[in-house]
């Protein structure tokens, strides 16, 4: 009787503290499909947080890759997707995307697995030439799988909850997030033999994407789409998604903000580690941190998003990355320790507002037959963006160096980050001239409408 009582209790405050009691998630239907996108989110975020972050950087730093080349490590998973625009006449023909998601996810993590063994066979100096290709092509693929992932979540949550749920599944994600990189960068910190660490984290990670796929395994096949058996010609690969004019719009707002952002943030892992000299214990309790808030934060962003529109909370977001990129300006290695905190409570409160209004944004102006097409336009457009961005940063880097322009400790990284901070200064004057005027034009618009509807009834 007293256990029945303890777990009733438990149920309840389950229900609460990741559901909020809504009822409508608990009780819609479709629930076993929504409880298997959650098991898939927990295990892809315990594989991916082994996998990147902090690990794929400290990795390739212990190999002793240069700066030049830690520029491109954060940023790899984001341009894997280049080659995307590619796929689109592919994966709009894909009869059984679940099978297909499941051998991608497979090929996908055992190629990253793959990277920590290459040291194995090759001296220390060439293996991380050797470990570029098994990490590019196994974000690579993960990429393609997470395109049909989108398609397939967006076809299987229904509209009407999809919001609430996205949120709900999020705070799932987050709980791992809070936990599993704190104990991985304690362990890495206390081990005598880092490499072999470093091996043991990423048969971990490997050994979670096997369960990430029976959770896919378990979730319903989507329906057919209309254009599933449509051959797309190569041109159309472009064509489709550039006509589309609220889709363009939200995809030139996007490119000019990447550029500006990864221009320094792509340094950002490699300066804490390299430069300010801090603890990957400490670097994973200060994400653990930001991910406790974010528990807190991602319902109360989804009110305000659907009170107020996605727009408006996209572009509240660019503010507070502004300010991110401002607290790395400040960073040394007397106040690193406190700026990280902060940079990490920052990130928790502009991550889930980005995440949620972004993802909106982005398929509110897609429709649903095509819908790969246009991921994959989305995906490697920002791909390109995001490759120039190091290649850039790179060049200012190296005009500071080659002048010895040395007026402050770090120069060539905090040129980088002030570089960001004005070009997101400028880009959120932008945006609110623009919202101003879009406003008033709304207005106008409205004001002759009535003047015409008066007229009409005289």
């Amino acid at each position: 009787m007293r256990n029945n009582v303890i777990l009733k209790f438990l149920n309840k405050l389950f229900l609460m503290l990741f559901y909020r009691n809504d009822m409508q998630l608990l009780t819609s239907p479709g629930k076993k499909d929504r409880d298997f996108f959650i098991m898939q989110a927990v295990f892809g975020t315990m594989t991916i947080s082994l996998f990147l972050g902090v690990f794929l950087t400290g990795l390739y730093i212990y190999m002793g890759a240069s700066d030049s080349i830690m520029g491109y490590i954060p940023i790899m998973p984001s341009i894997a997707g280049i080659l995307l625009i590619f796929m689109g006449s592919l994966t709009e023909r894909v009869k059984n995307i679940k099978r297909l998601v499941i051998i991608l996810n497979l090929v996908s993590k055992t190629l990253i697995f793959g990277a920590v063994l290459v040291p194995l066979m090759v001296s220390r100096e060439l293996a991380p030439f050797i470990m570029l290709p098994f990490t590019f092509m196994g974000l690579m693929f993960n990429s393609i799988m997470s395109i049909l992932i989108n398609s397939w979540f967006v076809d299987t949550i229904d509209a009407s909850i999809r919001g609430k749920y996205m949120g709900v599944r999020a705070v799932f994600s987050l709980v791992v997030s809070a936990i599993l990189p704190v104990i991985s960068g304690k362990f890495l910190d206390s081990s005598p033999d880092r490499y072999v660490a470093f091996c043991v984290i990423y048969s971990v990670a490997w050994i979670f994407s096997l369960f990430e796929s029976f959770s896919l395994f378990k979730v319903s096949n989507p329906p057919p789409h209309a254009i599933d058996r449509k051959k797309i010609k190569f041109t159309e690969l472009f064509t489709i998604p550039l006509k589309n004019k609220k889709f363009r719009e939200f995809l030139t707002l996007q490119s000019v903000f990447h550029i500006f952002w990864f221009l320094s943030m792509t340094f950002a892992s490699v300066y804490e580690i390299r430069y300010m000299e801090m603890s990957y214990t400490y670097l994973t309790i200060m994400g653990s941190i930001g991910a406790i808030i974010q528990m807190l934060l991602y319902p109360l962003w989804g009110k305000v998003m659907d009170k107020y529109g996605s727009n408006l909370v996209m572009r509240i977001a660019i503010l507070f990355f502004m300010l991110h990129a401002g607290l790395y300006f400040f960073m040394i290695k007397s106040n690193a320790h406190v700026l990280i905190l902060l940079l990490n409570i920052n990130g928790a409160i502009l991550s889930p507002a980005w995440g949620l209004s972004t993802f909106s944004e982005r398929f509110a102006h897609v429709p649903r037959e095509g819908r790969t097409v246009y991921d994959g336009f989305f995906t490697s457009v920002l791909a390109v963006i995001i490759l120039a961005a190091p290649t850039l940063a790179n060049l200012i880097r190296g005009i500071i160096l080659k002048n010895n322009v040395s007026f402050m400790p770090f120069i060539e990284f905090k040129a980088l980050f002030f570089l960001t901070f004005i070009s997101l200064l400028v880009m959120n004057i932008v945006l609110l001239l623009k919202s101003k005027k879009s406003t008033g034009l709304e207005k106008e618009k409205e004001m002759l409408k009535n003047i015409k509807y008066r007229f009409s009834r005289k």
